[in-house]
């Protein structure tokens, strides 16, 4: 999650990166990443008081700067994060506006001369900006009798937790490489699922066989025309469809188990090469076959 950070006339930047560096690591310990972005800002805002249908509609003029300031940055962001010295400029310490995207808090409010109190406080505001974005009942205020004897921060990280995004497959990832072209990325994702789930298998019957686990690489996955081409592919390779790939094996019983674990997980086409040790997957027309690489 990118988080662009701007602070305004602070007394003490040095204690807000500490309180930003510790959010981070509480943060991750849930497995949420929080990627700072942080700058100093002299613009000045508004001082004009809030309408009551400004308040009523959940928007400020002011957190709208706020809002406009980051994107004229340039920046890619999930949420604005302003700091401000309230004896300057007074925008509303508000919980998330602008759709949940922008969030403020004066430098006083959280006793910012500590950095736990600052970090626990920086949580709070982003368990309102996941909450209210996701359109049911905040529960940042609303804790629960199982967390009252424990720290508010735990709270926190209990509501966050449920918004840490979820890995699609267990054996892959979108950035890693296939051979000397592509990603997984690159692949379409329901082939990866398939994947997924041979991987899984073949994982489960080298326990039970007692082997080193099969380590699932591909050796080639997706390719463009101009390179399947030049490396002799077929014109019609489920490569250039995205839904074919090379799983790398280093013995035969490999080979076995990685066509065991691509028949239980419903991929339809499955290539054996008698003089390399390594299976094609993809989902063209039912097969499984044996053939010398050319």
């Amino acid at each position: 999650m990118k988080i662009l950070t701007f602070l305004n006339n602070v007394q003490r930047p040095d204690v807000i990166n500490e309180g930003l560096y510790k959010a981070k690591a509480l943060a991750s310990t849930i497995k949420l990443a929080l990627d700072f972005d942080v700058s100093t800002t002299t613009k000045q805002f508004t001082s004009e008081p809030l309408r009551p249908e400004d308040l009523q509609i959940g928007y400020a003029v002011k957190s709208q700067e706020i809002f406009d300031l980051a994107k004229s940055t340039g920046k890619s962001f999930d949420v604005s994060f302003l700091v401000f010295n309230a004896n300057h400029i007074s925008p509303m310490p508000t919980n998330p506006r602008c759709d949940g995207r922008n969030i403020s808090m004066p430098e006083h409010w959280y006793g910012i001369h500590n950095s736990d109190v600052f970090a626990e406080f920086l949580l709070h505001e982003l368990c309102h900006h996941f909450e209210q974005g996701n359109g049911g009942v905040d529960r940042t205020h609303d804790y629960h009798p199982d967390f009252s004897q424990k720290p508010r921060v735990d709270w926190y990280l209990h509501i966050l937790k449920d918004y840490v995004p979820k890995k699609r497959w267990n054996y892959f990832t979108p950035e890693e490489k296939t051979g000397s072209q592509g990603t997984i990325a690159d692949l379409k994702p329901d082939f990866v699922d398939r994947m997924d789930i041979a991987a899984e298998y073949t994982t489960q019957r080298c326990k039970e066989i007692e082997i080193v686990r099969i380590p699932y690489v591909i050796n080639s996955g997706y390719r463009s025309l101009e390179y399947n081409k030049k490396i002799g592919g077929s014109p019609t390779s489920g490569h250039i469809t995205r839904d074919a790939a090379d799983v790398r094996a280093r013995n035969w019983l490999e080979v076995r188990l990685i066509v065991e674990g691509a028949i239980k997980a419903g991929i339809t086409g499955i290539t054996v090469y008698t003089n390399s040790p390594h299976v094609h997957l993809d989902m063209k027309p039912l097969r499984l076959e044996v053939k010398i690489k050319q």
